[in-house]
């Protein structure tokens, strides 16, 4: 709903492939974390997968830091 009323969106993926699942416009501002996270918790790469495989850890999205979600807010807002 916020990209439909033009508002940027910031994509947080660990457990998802962001090429299958992630938004359509902002893609600058996602946060790709899944490639680690298969690799992490699955000892796989993304072509050794299915496509539209999740990493079902939910400790995958710890691999998803503050600095890096408060980098993209930067990135909006310009500080």
């Amino acid at each position: 709903m916020a990209t439909a009323a033009g508002t940027p969106v910031i994509g947080l993926y660990a457990t998802s492939n962001p090429a299958r699942t992630g938004p359509y416009v902002s893609r600058q501002l996602t946060i790709d974390r899944y490639a680690e996270a298969l690799e992490t918790f699955m000892g796989k790469t993304v072509s050794q997968v299915r496509w539209g495989q999740r990493v079902r850890d939910p400790a995958a999205m710890d691999l998803i830091s503050v600095n890096d979600v408060t980098g993209k807010i930067d990135a909006v807002y310009g500080h």
